[in-house]
């Protein structure tokens, strides 16, 4: 009964991967539609500084937010999608804006690759789920016929 249990165990984590599958899929077209906007609508540059500033919660993340700041008719806007491995704060980097709604901006690299790391992740962690899941049935229905061979 203990191996049929685990093994209902094992089924539900399957399921469970097939959300987080659908879950990753819908949250990877969220972004590359977001990713599309910025590159079809952010038709102008201009030059900002980049900046870094502490995280306001530092429990999880340790490292500071890093961005590029632009001045434009007088008013300042900052600019995300800057890795903070190649640029020191003071830098110069371009910055895409849209000249219609300039607080819509990314800067140094293009937006799909900011995301890029994200969805990865979220990938990976999918995919170690889904083997885990297999390894475990795999395991566990040996066992169940190991055990109604006994029983017999």
């Amino acid at each position: 009964m203990k191996t049929l249990a685990k093994l209902l165990v094992c089924i539900f984590l399957i399921v469970i991967s097939g959300i987080v599958f659908f879950s990753t899929g819908f949250i990877h077209r969220r972004l590359n539609d977001r990713v599309k906007y910025l590159e079809e609508t952010c038709t102008e540059t201009a030059d900002g500084e980049v900046y870094t500033k502490p995280r306001s919660g530092t429990m999880f993340f340790k490292n500071n937010v890093v961005g590029a700041s632009f001045i434009l008719d007088g008013k300042t806007y900052h600019a995300g999608g800057i890795d903070d491995s190649k640029h020191d704060p003071g830098d110069i980097v371009t910055v895409h804006f849209n000249p219609d709604r300039p607080d819509e901006c990314y800067a140094g690299i293009r937006p799909g690759m900011y995301n890029l790391k994200v969805i990865m992740l979220i990938y990976g962690v999918s995919i170690l789920i889904i083997v885990c899941s297999i390894v475990m049935i795999i395991r566990y229905t040996g066992k169940l016929k190991e055990e109604s061979e006994v029983s017999r």
